[in-house]
């Protein structure tokens, strides 16, 4: 367990896997769908384990008895390597609201918290230790992950000042055109001091297109504390495509994910 990268690095990961999904239609939990016959969320918990992170919180809603009941069947035997508990989003009100359900979990000596999505298991253990250097070489206190598209749309957009300094990310919803025309998008995946997540990640706002706790207005809410928020943007965007719909599950099935076990 020792070779693990951020086996002593003090993260938590919590893994939002709460929605119903919608448009899959299907009373199957979203993240219990499967690539390569293992469900969407072991994928991200794998990667997770993989990269050395040994305290995970999985956010539960749609369907969280049969989430739960899988996760805790698949940990069976790594008791030793990662604990893996449960939090429950009740109401979905967004992102932020989604990683406050978790804050109860998560140790007050815990150094940084990793948020990451359930429903995308192309990503790589390696890009989440590459998120955890960024953040000590930027002498940062938030990392976002992201990628380009040639088509953005549906994306939040990252509003830089500069190549290493994150302005804010705007939803596609609440975009204008200039912002609107930015291919950097945020891919949901971050990674935060702790200290600072929880002192304000309550000051979120719902003042939004959706009405929604926006995990994404932190970058904002840092800035305006003049704590820096920094960007690890990756070439391949393919690591970071979720699963929305029958369409999405299908094309990433083609890709021939291999299934991830835990390395012993």
């Amino acid at each position: 367990m020792s070779r693990k990268p951020l086996h002593k690095a003090g993260i938590h990961a919590v893994i939002l896997a709460a929605g119903k999904g919608k448009r899959m239609k299907s009373d199957i939990p979203k993240v219990l769908h499967e690539i390569g016959e293992t469900p969407l969320v072991i994928h991200v918990l794998t990667a997770a384990i993989e990269s050395g992170v040994s305290r995970i919180t999985v956010v539960v809603g749609h369907g969280k008895e049969a989430v739960i009941e899988t996760v805790q069947k698949w940990a069976k035997g790594i008791e030793d390597e990662v604990e893996i508990d449960f939090a429950e989003q009740d109401q979905q009100k967004g992102t932020g609201h989604a990683v406050l359900c978790a804050e109860p979990s998560i140790d007050s000596a815990v150094k940084f918290v990793m948020v990451l999505l359930g429903d995308v298991p192309l990503l790589q253990s390696e890009t989440l230790v590459a998120a955890y250097h960024k953040l000590l070489d930027a002498d940062a206190h938030s990392v976002v992950i992201t990628t380009e598209l040639e088509d953005a749309t549906g994306y939040g957009r990252i509003v830089k000042e500069n190549e290493d300094f994150v302005a804010a990310i705007v939803e596609e919803k609440d975009a204008n055109d200039t912002q609107r025309a930015i291919r950097e998008i945020n891919t949901g995946i971050f990674l935060f001091t702790a200290k600072d997540l929880f002192e304000i990640i309550r000051e979120i706002g719902s003042e939004n297109a959706q009405g929604e706790y926006y995990l994404t207005d932190m970058v904002k809410l840092l800035n305006e504390k003049n704590l820096k928020v920094t960007a690890l943007s990756i070439l391949e965007p393919m690591q970071f495509m979720g699963v929305n719909s029958p369409e999405d599950l299908a094309h990433l099935a083609k890709l021939h994910v291999p299934v991830k076990r835990v390395a012993k």
